[in-house]
């Protein structure tokens, strides 16, 4: 069986989590070539195509031995 889109209104979104954070000028540069890139790769336009950048600093992250130590 082949899954149906949920509407014309669907557009694919594109989520990238980071463990740094970069200026707005390169997130915005990331952003644009990835819509070009994937309007490319997809023979499409660009109005509809979604970028989120979910950017995270050292003081967002936890360390592995510090996540497990507070586990128990």
């Amino acid at each position: 069986m082949v899954a149906q889109l949920p509407s014309k209104e669907a557009m694919p979104h594109h989520q990238f989590e980071l463990n740094f954070t970069p200026p707005p000028e390169a997130r915005r540069a990331f952003a644009s070539a990835m819509v070009s890139h994937f309007a490319t790769i997809m023979d499409t336009g660009t109005d509809h195509i979604a970028v989120t950048l979910r950017c995270f600093g050292e003081e967002d992250r936890a360390r592995y031995e510090q996540a497990c130590a507070a586990l128990g």
